[in-house]
């Protein structure tokens, strides 16, 4: 399990930085919708105070020795990508182009703050020996000295540090901290009570202020409380609850003329349209997490 540590400076007392958590984008898939994926890469390259994290299964990474493999579950462009370069592999084509399509954003890679390993990177380890997950952040990293790489989970300590007057050097006394867990999820459920029950065993298992996760293709949250403890006078303090959550996903669940896996198994289909975002408020200390659905802003 790693730990990545950034600071953050800022000015203003009232800057509001957004996170946004990209989970699940299965690239490459026939069933990724790709016009959603677009914007929200948009969006961000768009925020000046847009910060982001992928939480894994990036691509779909499923090629012809993987035993869910089906030539009608892959777009046409990866069809005929793989048409034209037949000794290129079709992992490799799918990399390639969710490189591109980030590299072509002008800010996205110096707004990348963690790369999570999903079950989808690990999957083509095993059936073409590719490791995608390195070769894909390899691709996008600003520069080779920033760490980025967590794995299947970690911890990410963001330092929010108010810079004061003409200094350039972050002012000391000013700095708030905000850590997150960071875990590409695990296991499945159709009902939301399954999935609710493996975040809170994840959010009781390691200390930190937000908890986000993706694998399930769910947009679901949960608020923890925290254990009472006492102040320096012996006073009972209740600290701020943890908040956690399932990011979603750009997979739709079904499509025309085309069996999907999630059809195949009997799962609903996912969420076609809603995204999890995250305000912080670095000087007043605040954090929430709230959901999007056609421009429309819910806090969780």
């Amino acid at each position: 399990m790693k730990v990545l540590e950034r600071v953050i400076p800022y000015r203003s007392r009232s800057a509001e930085f957004r996170l946004y958590p990209l989970a699940d984008p299965h690239l490459g898939a026939r069933a990724c919708d790709e016009p959603r994926l677009d914007r929200a890469l948009d969006e961000i390259d768009a925020d000046p105070n847009g910060l982001w994290l992928g939480l894994g299964d990036y691509c779909e990474f499923i090629n012809i020795h993987d035993p869910r493999w089906s030539l009608e579950s892959i777009p046409r462009w990866l069809c005929d990508r793989w048409h034209d370069n037949p000794k290129v592999g079709i992992a490799t084509l799918q990399r390639d182009e969710l490189a591109r399509r980030i590299k072509s954003r002008k800010t996205l890679s110096r707004k990348l703050l963690a790369w999570v390993q999903g079950n989808h990177e690990e999957a083509i380890i095993r059936h073409a020996e590719v490791d995608s997950y390195i070769g894909l952040l390899e691709q996008i990293r600003p520069d080779a000295e920033r760490k980025l790489a967590v794995g299947t989970s970690g911890l990410l300590v963001l330092r929010f540090t108010r810079m004061t007057g003409k200094d350039e050097a972050p002012s000391s006394g000013n700095t708030w901290t905000l850590t997150i867990y960071l875990h590409h999820g695990f296991g499945g459920g159709d009902l939301m009570g399954g999935t609710a029950l493996k975040l809170e065993r994840e959010m009781a298992r390691f200390a930190a202020d937000l908890y986000l996760m993706g694998h399930v293709h769910k947009v679901q949250a949960l608020t923890l409380s925290r254990p009472i403890t006492l102040d320096k006078e012996l006073r009972l303090v209740q600290p701020p609850d943890a908040l956690g959550a399932y990011c979603g996903t750009y997979l739709r669940g079904r499509v025309s003329g085309a069996d999907t896996y999630g059809e195949a198994k009997g799962y609903r289909p996912s969420p076609a349209s809603t995204d999890v975002v995250v305000r912080i408020r670095p000087d007043k200390g605040e954090y929430e997490l709230v959901t999007r659905n056609s421009g429309r802003e819910t806090a969780l």
